[in-house]
């Protein structure tokens, strides 16, 4: 189990269920922190929703928490750019993913096999 805090436009949090201890001897939970990618919003609303709705069919689909989150974080930056609970469609998605700085040289594909999703 893994906990995901939304900070707003500060980003997210994800809590893994991994512990490890520290030098000190103290056990913490593993996390990793992913920073919002954009800090202008136009309208919030819907912005959570859409972030958490990615993250579950991401990771019912078999992606990790974390390329879930990073999904989702993209998903919730698109929705705070519309005016109202809008739709993120998947070519902003793929046209955002192939600009990404750091997934340059990993070609991004949907996998031959996987089932299409219609999202408009």
């Amino acid at each position: 189990k893994n906990i995901i805090i939304t900070l707003g436009e500060n980003g997210l949090l994800i809590f893994k269920n991994k512990v490890y201890k520290t030098t000190q001897g103290e056990i913490h939970l593993a996390s990793e922190y992913l920073p919002a990618i954009g800090k202008n919003v136009l309208d919030p609303m819907g912005a959570g929703d859409a972030m958490l709705a990615t993250i579950a069919l991401s990771v019912s689909a078999g992606g990790t928490i974390e390329q879930s989150a990073y999904l989702g974080n993209i998903v919730s930056f698109f929705e705070v750019n519309k005016i109202g609970n809008r739709p993120v469609n998947l070519k902003e998605i793929m046209d955002f993913l192939s600009l990404r700085e750091e997934l340059t040289g990993n070609s991004y594909s949907l996998p031959s096999t996987a089932p299409l999703v219609s999202i408009k």
